[in-house]
């Protein structure tokens, strides 16, 4: 006897794709309403059910009673709100407890443990050490896509105003005429809503200030607090900072990502106003801003822009970027080095002491971004060779600072004086010695990466008094020093014991400082990781027996290897690289 089709289930309401996985009320309009207020530039689809699949991913009364959320204690909607209650569920015994990363590295090896499926709350679970050696090969870095520094892609966003706004022609007019790339970003203002509250924008300015460190922008104490007061007087700091960093946590709250990585497509209304409210400032040639504001606005606006995959813009802004510190970097005070401190800072400071520190942080996010461009992309310098080369001086002389722009800039110089030293080696001839002038460059790049370490070894000791974020930020500048103390010492691997224990000793602590990563982690790894876990898990022998004899001999090296690949999956997961 043949089976009956399945029926199809009519709703009274279809719901859409996008709402359902949200938990959304959907009018069965399309676009319908939640997705046309949220700004999803995306035609909703509807896929009807089944009869026997009619029961929600959330079962109900599982959700958090402040809001529709996915049931983890805290839920993620409550935790992006940064809500002091702790979430309240109307059933407590359906709640889903999440397990803490703690909890998650003290099972055995081989155990496994239910985790969501939202990428803001997955765990980092290491897996079971093989026992064979299964690395991928190094892949060249390629400009397919492009993104920066890549904020949370499971984090979901703090709720938009849904109250409607009226705008007028003229204004629309004059939007459209000043900044084009807004419109053909998917923006309409027949979907356009505003927030006009104070609270509103202060939490979103102080969301993108918890995080500030990671995108690059590290002033002083004073100025900071001036920041997140929202202070506009113009007194302690210029207004363009104020509203750039609304618009990048306009960007970040606004904006949630699924488990693959996704651009920020679309701007909201709140973007809208900040990015034409920035821009009316650095073009009125009135505005009076200060060359160091304005290379710190710029240099957020090129992230932005990043993470927005708006190729158009980022190319604009990094120009006017590149541009202004080619004219004014005189204006900075970095040409008078002595004025700078020339005392060893032996204590940490969260932030630059004095003007003379927040100018060196502010050009070295610039060195760091340029950088970036070369190391991950395999993009020509674009800046002014004089420009890095001032760099490197400053570099000579504040060997032990500690400001986190400045540590960043300088691990990714030294990875990036590592790669030209093997392409140089590997373009001589076959069977030809190094010359002297290049061993001399070998060894004095291995003893200014181990004094850059031990430099970054004092402030992980006070790791109790700065704040996570600052200390994740470190664990990313030792990452990138260790690839290149990786790069230096496989050269010479194959065929000396010397630099081989040395390279694998390096990849272990690489290794250990990955460990510490946990799942959350991941949303605020920066890019150029990818390639420092790839020159580690790089083979040193082409013969797999060799290599396997390696792993035998050193004990540790093995487990260090999986997790670094695992480290490697997890990003790739998590970013467009």
């Amino acid at each position: 006897m043949s089976k009956a089709p399945a029926s199809v289930t009519r709703f009274k309401t279809p719901t859409c794709v996008l709402c359902r996985q949200r938990k959304l009320r959907c009018d069965g309009e399309n676009p319908c309403g939640p997705c046309s207020r949220a700004r999803t530039l995306v035609v909703c689809t509807f896929i009807p059910k089944i009869a026997g699949q009619l029961r929600s991913e959330l079962p109900k009364g599982a959700a958090c009673i402040s809001c529709r959320c996915d049931g983890i204690l805290p839920c993620r909607t409550c935790t992006a709100a940064s809500r002091a209650h702790e979430c309240e569920y109307r059933d407590r015994a359906n709640r889903r407890v999440c397990a803490t990363d703690q909890d998650v590295l003290s099972l055995p090896d081989g155990a496994s443990t239910h985790t969501s499926r939202s990428a803001n709350t997955s765990l980092f679970y290491m897996p079971g050490y093989s026992s064979s050696l299964d690395l991928p090969p190094d892949t060249e870095r390629t400009g397919s896509r492009f993104s920066l520094f890549l904020p949370s892609p499971g984090s979901s966003g703090l709720p938009a105003s849904n109250r409607p706004l009226s705008m007028s022609g003229g204004s629309s007019a004059a939007n459209s005429s000043a900044f084009p790339h807004l419109l053909t970003r998917g923006y309409t203002s027949s979907i356009a809503f505003r927030d006009t509250s104070l609270e509103r924008a202060s939490e979103f300015r102080n969301l993108f200030l918890d995080h500030c460190w990671h995108y690059g922008l590290n002033v002083t104490a004073e100025k900071r607090d001036a920041l997140s007061r929202g202070d506009t007087s113009g007194a302690l700091v210029p207004p363009v900072l104020v509203n750039v960093c609304q618009l990048l946590g306009y960007l970040l709250a606004n904006h949630s990502q699924s488990e693959t990585w996704q651009y920020f497509q679309g701007q909201t209304e709140g973007e809208v106003d900040q990015a034409r409210i920035t821009f009316e400032i650095l073009d009125r040639q009135d505005s009076r801003v200060d060359p160091e504001p304005a290379l710190q606005a710029y240099a957020l606006l090129v992230l932005y822009y990043g993470m927005k995959g708006d190729i158009v813009m980022f190319t604009t802004t990094w120009t006017k970027l590149r541009d202004l510190i080619a004219r004014d970097m005189a204006a900075l005070g970095l040409d008078d080095i002595p004025s700078l401190d020339r005392t060893t800072q032996l204590d940490f400071s969260s932030y630059p002491r004095g003007s003379g520190q927040e100018a060196l942080s502010t050009f070295s996010q610039i060195i760091f971004l340029e950088l970036g461009r070369t190391l991950v992309w395999k993009l020509p310098p674009s800046l002014d060779p004089s420009i890095l080369v001032k760099f490197r001086q400053l570099v000579a002389m504040h060997r032990t600072g500690t400001e986190m722009n400045f540590m960043r800039a300088k691990s990714n110089l030294f990875l990036f004086d590592s790669r030209q030293l093997v392409t140089e080696l590997g373009r001589s001839e076959p069977g030809q010695p190094p010359s002297a002038a290049w061993s001399k460059r070998y060894w004095i790049l291995i003893h200014n990466i181990h004094t850059h370490l031990n430099a970054l070894n004092m402030p992980l000791l006070e790791v109790s008094f700065i704040h996570e974020a600052q200390v994740l930020t470190l664990k990313i500048c030792i990452i990138f020093a260790l690839a290149g103390l990786i790069d230096l010492y496989a050269v010479f691997a194959p065929f000396q014991s010397e630099p081989r224990l040395k390279h694998c000793e390096a990849v272990k602590k690489m290794a250990a400082v990955c460990g510490m990563f946990s799942g959350r982690d991941f949303q605020y790894l920066d890019s150029g990781l990818g390639l420092c876990w790839s020159l580690a898990l790089r083979p040193i022998f082409d013969n797999p027996e060799a290599q396997a004899a390696v792993a035998r001999s050193h004990a540790g090296y093995q487990p260090a290897l999986n997790i670094i690949l695992e480290c490697r999956r997890r990003l790739s997961q998590a970013t467009p690289y």
